[in-house]
């Protein structure tokens, strides 16, 4: 994608933090499937399961389509900005280079710390389903994002239907996540 604005270029680089996201996060819930307890909860990790990598389909989907290498941060084609622009934008991209979200390596390592206490004990899926309704929310705040980017801009709009669906799915997984809590709360 020819970037033409800061906003492209902030596009892409947010584009790419939620394929780590996912990625992450998927990874995550093939780690973890095996603590849950209930048959309702493994169920549920399943869908999820199934629903990310669809989800991360999705975003190799819109990579393509934008012509955007999801591997390698670029800030080549800015058109119109001066030398010290360009420079600042190229310590940004030092500085990010890697395109990995920090947010979710923190959000996981504090759900498996607190998952650890808690593992074989009675709170053990009440712990496993508190992390995955925080890691949903993170999630749903960076589809919203991406969405009202691309919305606002012809450019993209080719993507905004896949992004679209996966915000609906995280939206309606986070909803499952809620009531299965709330459901277990109550018969412990």
């Amino acid at each position: 994608m020819e970037k033409h604005s800061s906003l492209d270029l902030l596009f892409e680089i947010e584009l790419r933090h939620l394929y780590n996201i996912e990625q992450q996060s998927g990874e995550d819930l093939c780690r973890i499937f095996n603590v849950a307890v209930s048959k309702k909860l493994k169920e549920q990790l399943d869908r999820s399961i199934l629903e990310s990598r669809l989800q991360i389909q999705r975003l190799d989907k819109a990579f393509e389509l934008l012509n955007i290498d999801r591997n390698h941060s670029t800030i080549c084609g800015l058109h119109g900005f001066k030398n010290i622009l360009r420079e600042g934008y190229a310590n940004l991209k030092q500085k990010h280079s890697n395109d990995l979200s920090k947010g979710i390596r923190g959000i996981l390592s504090e759900g498996h710390e607190i998952l650890m206490h808690f593992v074989d004990t009675q709170a053990s899926d009440i712990a496993l389903l508190s992390n995955e309704q925080i890691i949903a929310k993170f999630e749903i705040g960076w589809y919203r994002f991406l969405c009202m980017i691309a919305e606002q801009n012809a450019k993209l709009a080719s993507i905004v239907g896949l992004l679209r669906v996966s915000l609906k799915e995280k939206e309606l997984a986070y909803q499952r996540l809620s009531d299965l809590t709330a459901e277990t709360l109550v018969a412990t």
